[in-house]
């Protein structure tokens, strides 16, 4: 009885220390899910601003969840134009409308996550030639 006692409790901190070292699971559909240690911040982003209204509920064009203070890991295609006279697709950024947009892009290599549960990117878009 104490043998099993004891697997049962190895069993269980070996279950405990893994969930708390962030390893990444499956869940039941079988795609890799990853679970944090701290707080998350959901990560929204928008084809432009024109795409998002929180009274009409637009759906993002993608979403992820990190760890709060952390750099975005998964991020989405570049999504095609909405704009014929805007093709040009620049980057996201937390900006909602921008006249400058240099130094304002999201920077997946070294931007991070705010202190938040929620961020929100935006798509920008220029003209040819800008």
């Amino acid at each position: 009885m104490k043998k099993k006692v004891l697997l049962l409790t190895s069993v269980l901190a070996l279950g405990l220390t893994l969930t708390a070292c962030g390893i990444k699971k499956n869940n039941s559909s079988g795609s890799e899910e990853e679970s944090f240690s701290g707080p998350t911040c959901t990560v929204k982003f928008y084809i432009s601003y024109n795409h998002y209204d929180k009274d009409l509920k637009y759906e993002p064009y993608f979403e992820t969840k990190v760890e709060r203070g952390s750099k975005i890991k998964k991020q989405p295609q570049t999504p095609e134009s909405p704009y014929p006279e805007f093709p040009v697709f620049k980057g996201w950024s937390k900006y909602q409308v921008l006249d400058n947009y240099e130094g304002k892009i999201w920077n997946f290599e070294t931007d991070v996550t705010p202190n938040s549960a929620n961020l929100e990117l935006f798509g920008i878009w220029v003209a040819q030639g800008e």
